[in-house]
């Protein structure tokens, strides 16, 4: 009998404006070349990552997906449970097709999807840190979600969701820099409490705050350049109200 391929690869068809799912027979055959065998699901709706992730942890030696920061962000949330991963043997692999890519800027794995699929191939995994966030989502109920780039509140969250909602037809630096304008022209800062490492909370007018594991954000840019995916901390960047 054949052997059960040890690789997934969870795709985005709508990533990089939707060019994935269009050319995905060209980009599949160019991974089937560079990669080992593998087996391939894609996403039809939002969170449905999660979902495919958290099946495929218990048959799968490596997790991958081609996608984009948002994919990676549903990708891992379908690979940690009650703070831990759901196994310690388990990898995650990026095929960067998003508009941001800024989780892999960190990592260094190319944006091209050559060099990430022979970067995948090669198999050298690192530990990182996990970032968790406990939240109160628009239905009332708390939420917690897990993150390996870094978390937005403010004025950057704003901006994610302008482009998410946006075409992307810009590709993914002039898409962010345009919702960057658009937010920055009527964006209005909120009141909010601040505690950091456990020191006494502080009142300030915010634009927005960005914890930072991964260096970049907003589509390349470099908000926290001392930041490491594996130092135990998050980089804070605060920026008063416009």
């Amino acid at each position: 009998a054949a052997l059960m391929p040890d690789l997934i690869l969870i795709v985005n068809p709508h990533s990089a404006n939707g060019s994935t799912g269009r050319r995905w027979p060209a980009i599949e055959a160019k991974l089937r070349s560079l990669l080992p065998p593998f087996d391939v699901a894609f996403t039809e709706r939002v969170g449905h990552a999660t979902a495919i992730a958290r099946e495929a942890a218990g048959r799968y030696g490596c997790v991958a997906l081609v996608g984009g920061d948002g994919t990676v962000n549903e990708v891992a949330n379908g690979l940690i449970a009650d703070d831990r991963p759901l196994r310690s043997d388990l990898a995650l692999g990026v095929i960067c097709r998003g508009t941001g890519s800024d989780f892999i800027r960190t990592l260094g794995i190319p944006r091209d999807l050559e060099g990430a699929a022979e970067r995948l191939a090669m198999g050298q995994m690192r530990e990182i840190d996990v970032g968790k966030i406990r939240f109160r989502s628009p239905d009332g109920s708390e939420a917690v979600r897990y993150f390996l780039n870094e978390a937005d509140i403010g004025m950057g969250a704003v901006v994610c969701d302008r482009v998410n909602r946006s075409s992307k037809r810009l590709g993914g630096r002039l898409s962010f820099l345009r919702a960057i304008l658009i937010t920055t022209l009527i964006y209005r800062g909120h009141l909010v409490t601040l505690s950091l490492d456990g020191a006494p909370a502080q009142q300030m007018l915010l634009g927005n705050a960005w914890f930072a594991n991964g260096q970049y954000s907003g589509g390349g840019i470099r908000m926290a350049p001392r930041a490491r995916l594996d130092d135990g901390l998050l980089d804070v960047v605060c920026m008063g109200d416009m």
